[in-house]
């Protein structure tokens, strides 16, 4: 939980866990966030991704990121 709440308040998106909540190993988390590009947009999710691997305690497998 500590994560999600340093992600949030750094890159102030909204962010919860929204898979795998019965397994303590795993998690799927879920973000949105409001940019005024679509590349910005893109690069806060590379940034998320970077603060999550650098963090050491989670292992990033897959993401997706859809742009509306």
């Amino acid at each position: 939980k500590s994560l999600l709440q340093r992600l949030q308040n750094r890159y102030n998106i909204s962010i919860a866990e929204t898979g795998y909540q019965d397994y303590w190993q795993r998690a799927e988390i879920g973000l949105a966030a409001v940019c005024h590009s679509f590349n910005g947009t893109d690069e806060i999710v590379q940034k998320i991704i970077n603060f999550i691997e650098q963090d050491g305690q989670l292992e990033v497998i897959n993401y997706s990121a859809d742009t509306y």
